[in-house]
């Protein structure tokens, strides 16, 4: 009697002809004890064998179930598959079978095809055990489907690991974009921000992450940051000095029972991402410190310290500059050499710190008459230089007229009681088309020492320029 219930069933079931319900009513009677080579192996065989109808009713279940997922075959035939999987899971299987039937109404397709899917199931225990189906359909006489038959392989080691991986790759890409962000040229202002834009999606659940950066009052964060409970965070320092916090919040998707949502490895990735902004915190304030100190030798190297005027190494390279850009592209360009009047007798009379004192006020005088274009330097001694760019002698004679009265009017006290005043000589030269450098110089010497002999205290220019 049970075999012809079982015949029934199984028609009744699947809508099978009288024949195809008396084969699998037989292949069922040979699993059951009939044919028991066949039964050894499929008792034996590691992967599970089922069959089901087309409401996904379980028919049969191989007895590898109850290894797999702790139930029994006869547990299984009681259950509906919606019941044996995750929702996400059933959901894609649904999904699957209505393409496969929307194939086969629009395309010849092959009707014993294979398809492969990896579902989510509930194991007995309470866990999930992620399985490799390979499904195939039963179909009736008439070509219709009628059923699914399929084998399932357990791969939850191999999902484990794939995930695994996927996170790590996570990670690296993560690593590897702010490590680019670091050797940028970009200001630390834009490598704070670019990284804390890019943290969350280096982490489990990056649609629900935020991420934010304080450092020395400084403030990075994403666009959709806003404080929860569920925090993680790790210092920023700089030989060992704390200087901000690195910090990712979750905000939404946890429950009360998560705990943590954080794992170790996103807790070491917050760690090593902090190392990396302190490493270019630490870089960027010795790149700073290496920059000060290059200007400041350059400024040293070319800055007459006495009277804070540029030395006259540093004049013969802007006068060749500035003779060049004449020379290539025409224009005009005069130079002031003026030089302080008995100098010397001052020097001996009060002695050297008044004397310095003297090139020190000079040079201050110098810098208040001077417009941004132009330059002075310290030629030598009591000597010093005006370059004055896209000038002609005539607008120059004003700025050395400037130059005369101002410091005429600087009053000196190198003695208890005794006051003094000191004057200067001035000659202005203008630059002529192709002239030799040093003899552009040598004439607004030479004028210089003409204003001298015709008694000092007094300015000298080239007839031919003032015409």
């Amino acid at each position: 009697m049970s075999g012809k219930k079982d015949h029934r069933e199984i028609k009744e079931k699947i809508g099978l002809s009288e024949d195809e319900a008396t084969g699998i009513r037989r292949k069922k009677t040979a699993l059951r004890g009939g044919d028991v080579s066949y039964r050894f192996l499929v008792d034996m065989m590691p992967d599970t064998i089922w069959m089901l109808d087309t409401d996904l009713n379980p028919l049969y279940v191989s007895p590898s179930s109850k290894r797999i997922l702790g139930y029994s075959p006869e547990e299984r035939l009681r259950q509906h598959l919606s019941d044996m999987v995750t929702p996400e899971t059933y959901a894609r299987i649904v999904n699957a079978i209505a393409a496969e039937l929307e194939r086969e109404g629009k395309e010849a397709v092959d009707p014993d095809r294979i398809i492969t899917i990896d579902t989510e199931y509930y194991h007995k225990d309470g866990h999930t055990v992620w399985l490799e189906n390979r499904v195939r359909a039963i179909r009736d006489r008439d070509g219709r489907i009628a059923g699914l038959f399929g084998v399932s392989r357990d791969i939850t080691d191999r999902r484990r690991l794939e995930d695994m991986l996927r996170e790590r790759i996570k990670e690296l890409t993560l690593l590897q974009s702010v490590a680019n962000f670091i050797e940028s040229t970009d200001s630390l202002e834009d490598v704070f921000q670019k990284t804390v834009d890019e943290i969350p999606r280096g982490l489990s659940f990056p649609d629900c992450a935020c991420a934010r950066i304080t450092l020395n009052g400084q403030v990075f964060q994403t666009a959709n940051f806003r404080e929860t409970g569920w925090r993680s965070h790790a210092d920023i320092t700089v030989r060992g000095e704390r200087l901000g916090t690195l910090e990712v919040v979750y905000l939404c998707g946890m429950s009360d029972e998560v705990g943590d949502p954080f794992l170790d490895e996103e807790r070491d990735l917050l760690k090593a991402i902090a190392r990396f902004l302190g490493r270019v915190v630490e870089r960027r304030q010795a790149e700073e410190k290496l920059k000060e100190s290059e200007r400041k030798y350059r400024e040293l190297s070319i800055l007459d310290e006495l009277s804070g005027l540029y030395n006259s190494r540093y004049f013969y390279r802007q006068i060749e500059k500035e003779v060049d850009r004449i020379n290539r592209y025409g224009g005009s360009l005069s130079l002031i050499l003026l030089d302080i009047d008995n100098f010397k007798v001052f020097n001996d009379k009060f002695g050297h710190v008044e004397g310095d004192e003297a090139l020190s006020r000079l040079g201050e005088v110098i810098r208040r008459c001077m417009r941004k274009t132009d330059s002075a330097y310290r030629y030598g001694g009591e000597e010093f230089t005006v370059l004055l760019p896209v000038t002609r002698c005539g607008e120059g004679r004003v700025i050395a007229e400037r130059i005369r009265t101002m410091f005429k009017n600087e009053t000196f006290f190198p003695s208890p009681g005794e006051s003094v005043h000191l004057t200067v000589s001035l000659g202005i030269a203008e630059y002529r088309p192709n002239e030799n450098m040093k003899k552009f110089v040598h004439r607004a010497d030479q004028l210089m020492y003409q204003a001298k002999e015709s008694g000092k205290d007094r300015i000298c220019v080239e007839s031919s320029a003032e015409e």
